[in-house]
């Protein structure tokens, strides 16, 4: 005679009450790290140069100690121990000024960014009607002018992307947030399962 037997399975779900709370977490820090790029964009950005520049003068180091090595074993030293000069000065220069160098860097991404703006309206300018692209000239005009205007302020521009970046990274924590609390939730209030099995 068969047996009829029904079998309980509890309701949380240990597995997605952790993917829910690990999505907390990371959108709390996502939107912890907005908030400090909105309200000092500079300086975190600053902040950013100053590791930038600490990881340059490891590697300058670690090239210059290879330098040594080789010549130690009368091999070709020259490209380390170029690569190792280059690489700490580079970071000298950044640690003696970040947010000069950080201008300096952010006014040259422009230059090079109108150059290229400009060289497109060139090329278009040039062409015929039949083979002008007035995608091309749209992109030329937008370089251009962007590329001026982070060129001339290089600082704003520095402000104005942090705390787009900011704004954003505070949007999607927050989402993010939201949606670990409600997969906790969910996992909380998840019904048990009711299984039948005959034996």
């Amino acid at each position: 005679m068969e047996e009829r037997q029904i079998v309980v399975v509890g309701g949380r779900s240990d597995s997605l009450y952790r993917l829910g709370r690990s999505l907390s977490r990371k959108g709390l820090v996502a939107a912890v790290c907005g908030l400090v790029l909105i309200f000092f964009p500079a300086s975190t950005v600053a902040l950013a140069v100053l590791a930038v520049a600490a990881v340059s003068l490891t590697f300058g180091i670690a090239e210059l100690f290879e330098a040594r090595e080789r010549a130690r074993r009368m091999r070709r030293w020259g490209a380390p121990a170029l690569r190792g000069l280059v690489f700490v000065g580079f970071a000298a220069v950044l640690l003696a000024a970040p947010e000069p160098s950080l201008r300096t860097l952010v006014a040259m991404t422009g230059a090079v960014w109108a150059a290229g703006g400009l060289i497109d309206l060139l090329a278009t300018s040039k062409a015929t009607w039949e083979e002008r692209d007035p995608l091309r000239r749209l992109r030329g005009w937008v370089s251009l002018l962007g590329g001026l205007v982070v060129a001339i302020w290089p600082g704003v521009t520095v402000r104005v992307v942090g705390t787009l970046v900011g704004s954003f990274l505070l949007v999607v924590g927050l989402v993010t947030y939201a949606a670990g609390r409600l997969l906790r939730r969910t996992a909380d209030h998840q019904p048990p399962l009711r299984l039948e099995r005959w034996s």
